[in-house]
């Protein structure tokens, strides 16, 4: 599975209340083949609704031993169809549907994971780790390029996986496996069965498939020539928006600054916008979405096309409920920044998607904060609070809109420590005390944490000394992450540490961490003077400058 589970951007979901086999259940059958045309060793289906991925798929059901299946979706219009199977990468199918009950057929050929070209650091994660991968062990590589790790198998059984062996880190099957079991993220672990008191688990690249595919196949019956469009949209701006990462990532290893950086996107535009203006229901709303999606970061879109938007997909369409984002990114290009809270307290009345009219509050409840408008910020919190906190993408807008959150500017920095990387140091909050301590939660896999490293080494050049020090902690995967890094792209030359366990850790939880970046500046007495965006880009120096004149 995935190695973080971040916030998800691009997913496209449906709205559902439950899977029954009654008149409004639409049932979808077909077949689901390796990218050599047979059947999977094993492959499971997920139905995942607004908000959900592999980890909490409303429905999961596995593949028959031929490849056929059959599964049923009770009431939903929209909604992701992942599929997994052993030694492939998995895939989601968006389902928009224009009427409910349907009969839906679908050919499903996956491809492989797109492995590493060459295996040099495998490593390997079981049930005798509890598969962290914060304690992954390194495979012994042989002469003959085979990898093996032996171990005292706790029981006449073993599961495990690897890692290092895909481009996007993923931990999945090995080589050597009895039999295999899914291991509810979008991959599955080997099972092996073991003998004696000693056993040696074996990693053979030779019999490693690659792909020689770009993508997965996926065919519908000429019934739902309309689902085949979508696919074909989804499969297009997925790629492109690959391609734009790569480019991004390559620019900013080169130049160590996303400045300057462009992508063009016309192509991609020009086909989305065509189909927004002369495909048919769904097609043209879904292509207008997924156009919408790339305006947020990617390209300009004018008014034109925001006016268009929103007036082809109607506000209680289950596309907004699985982005809500793009529903108010599009209110802020029509109505600007001071008019659309005022537009969007108007709009909500009409809107009965609980997600979306969530996160609609929550942005209001955003906006007032930021703007010093307590009460209002106040009252916003307590109707999230009230009414929609059992949604979980709602949770972090709680939190951060809580008045009585324990990290905020003008308290005092929660009791910790923790041992500092390359060291048998620990760092706590005496050493908090007579120096300015710039906290930086951090990840090499967080793209807006890299893109504060100019930031961060400039103002560090600028006011290092005995009354200033960054800690920079680190919710990577493991340490030789944070090391490769330091060694290849900036050297972050002041105090490090290792935060096992990450968000999920009892540091996270003290320091109210629900994402990242999140820098904390406290002052020698170990009281917070700043936080977020005052210590992000070019604010960054300017804060500092403020307390270290």
């Amino acid at each position: 599975m995935r190695l973080t589970l971040a916030i998800i951007s691009g997913l496209f979901f449906i709205l559902f209340n439950g899977c029954t086999s009654d008149d409004h259940s639409t049932v979808i059958t077909g077949k689901v083949l390796t990218e050599e045309g047979q059947p999977p060793a094993l492959a499971h289906l997920h139905i995942m609704k607004a908000g959900q991925y592999f980890p909490t798929a409303e429905k999961t059901v596995q593949v028959a031993q031929d490849g056929s299946f059959s599964i049923s979706v009770d009431s939903l219009f929209y909604f992701l169809l992942g599929v997994t199977a052993v030694d492939h990468q998995n895939i989601l199918i968006p389902f928009y549907l224009d009427s409910i009950p349907q009969k839906i057929y679908v050919d499903i050929r996956l491809k492989h994971y797109d492995y590493l070209p060459d295996f040099e650091n495998v490593q390997i994660i079981g049930d005798w780790n509890d598969f962290d991968f914060a304690s992954a062990s390194s495979m012994k590589k042989l002469a003959d390029g085979r990898f093996i790790y032996k171990l005292n198998p706790p029981a006449d059984t073993v599961a495990y996986q690897l890692m290092g062996l895909t481009r996007d880190g993923r931990s999945i099957n090995g080589t050597m496996s009895d039999y295999y079991r899914y291991d509810g993220g979008g991959d599955y672990r080997s099972i092996v069965k073991t003998t004696g008191d000693s056993f040696t688990i074996i990693f053979d690249p030779s019999l490693v498939k690659r792909s020689k595919r770009e993508t997965a196949q996926v065919r519908f019956g000429d019934d739902a020539a309309f689902l085949q469009q979508i696919y074909e949209i989804s499969v297009l701006s997925d790629t492109e928006r690959k391609k734009y990462r790569a480019a991004g990532l390559a620019y900013r290893a080169r130049h160590k600054t996303m400045k300057g950086f462009e992508y063009a996107l016309d192509s991609l535009k020009n086909t989305l916008l065509h189909l927004g203006r002369t495909a048919p229901p769904p097609v043209n709303k879904y292509a207008m979405v997924r156009l919408a999606d790339f305006g947020v970061y990617m390209t300009r879109l004018d008014s034109t096309f925001y006016t268009e938007l929103i007036d082809m997909v109607p506000t209680n369409d289950p596309l907004w409920d699985d982005r809500p984002d793009i529903f108010f990114n599009a209110y802020m290009h029509l109505y600007g920044r001071k008019e659309v809270p005022k537009m969007i307290e108007q709009a909500l009345p009409q809107i009965k998607s609980r997600r979306l009219a969530g996160y609609l509050i929550a942005q209001l409840g955003m906006d007032a904060h930021y703007s010093g408008k307590k009460e209002k910020a106040e009252h916003y919190y307590r109707l999230l609070k009230e009414k929609y906190n059992d949604i979980p993408s709602l949770k972090w807008f709680i939190k951060e809109l809580n008045p009585n959150k324990n990290i905020a500017v003008g308290k005092p920095a929660p009791q910790f420590s923790i041992r500092m990387m390359d060291s048998d140091k620990t760092f706590s909050n005496k050493d908090l005390s007579g120096v300015y301590t710039l906290i930086d939660f951090w990840a090499v896999w967080c793209g807006p944490c890299v893109g504060e490293m100019p930031s961060l080494h400039a103002a560090y050049k600028k006011f290092k000394g005995p009354r200033f020090h960054i800690l920079s902690l680190s919710f990577d995967r493991k340490e030789d992450d944070v090391r490769k890094f330091r060694k290849e792209q900036w050297p972050m030359p002041w105090l490090h540490a290792f935060v096992k366990g990450g968000f999920n850790s009892e540091l996270a939880k003290k320091f109210e961490v629900t994402g990242i970046p999140k820098p904390i500046l406290v002052d020698p007495s170990g009281t917070i003077v700043a936080m977020k965006g005052e210590l992000r880009g070019e604010n960054l120096e300017k804060t500092l400058a403020k307390f270290l004149r």
